[in-house]
Formats: C-alpha cells, structure tokens, sequence
C-alpha cells in the first residue's frame, strides 16, 4: 500500500511540476500577477483588479485597430496590495502606466489606495476574464518616476492561475 502511495504521489508531482514548468509569465493575465522586489525579501505588489481608460486618434471615419489610427493613450491602473517587507503589513497601491502622444511617451506613478485616474472619464475595471495578457504590454517591471514609489523596482514573477 505504501508502495502504491508513494509512486501515485510521485506521479501526480511529476505531472504537476511539468504543467508548472510550461508556464510562461507573459501568458498571465494582468489581474494574475505578483509582482517582487528582487532586493527585498518579502517586498510584494499582488495585483488584484486592472482597469483602464484608453482612447485612440485616427482619421475621420476610421475606427481603432485600423493601422492608421494612433494609441491607445490613457492610463492602466493595476490596483492591489503592496507588503514592503516579508513582515510589513500589507497595504492597498495602485499602479497607473500612464501613455501621452508625447515624449516622454510613457511611465508609471504608484499612489496609495485606489488610483486617481479611475475617476477619469472613459475609466472602466476589466472583469476577470477580459484582463489584458503580461505579453501584451510593453514592460515586465514597475518603476515610478514620480510622487510614491515601491522603493525599488518591483519584477513579474508570479501568477495565480485560474
């Protein structure tokens, strides 16, 4: 019996393992992801809704994703709970990648509690399945140029599967 035990937990590890190891982060959906300071033990940002205002310029009588047209533009705000440390009490942040038809294009702020920008005009949180993918964002990491920070830039290293 131990016997059988053993080699059938055996199995289910192997068979689990693999499926983890096939894992690729950027598959992840944003709402997913955990985000960790490489520096700090313990220093997390779990992210926990994602939403966004985002608008398009194009030519009179085009619509977005046409070729032609420019963006998106706005803000996408990764809303969670940020522990600075392994024993710090976590904390709700909000992450905002903020893009302007401008240079610089793009940047993060990170700012205490729910993000100013979903009061924006346009702003709406994604459901759980409509989550936008890691793979489809210009960045893996979270570094705030301005107001609050994370204290050092946080890194995509882990995602709750669903």
């Amino acid at each position: 019996m131990r016997i059988q035990l053993a080699a059938g937990l055996t199995a289910l590890c192997v068979a689990s393992c693999a499926s983890a190891a096939t894992i690729d982060i950027r598959d992840c959906p944003l709402d997913t992801l955990v985000f960790v300071d490489p520096w700090v033990a313990g220093s997390e940002f779990t992210v926990t809704r994602v939403g966004a205002n985002r608008e398009w310029q194009c030519e009179a009588g085009v619509t977005p994703p046409d070729d032609s047209c420019r963006g998106p533009y706005g803000d996408l705000v990764l809303e969670g709970m940020f522990k600075q440390y392994g024993s710090s009490k976590p904390e709700a942040m909000s992450a905002v990648w903020s893009v302007i038809d401008g240079v610089p294009c793009c940047g993060w702020n990170v700012e205490k509690g729910t993000a100013s920008a979903s009061t924006a005009d346009g702003f709406t949180w994604f459901g759980k399945a409509d989550a936008p993918l890691l793979k489809d964002m210009p960045w893996l990491t979270i570094e705030s140029d301005y107001g609050e920070d994370f204290g050092n830039p946080l890194v995509a290293a882990t995602c709750e599967l669903r």
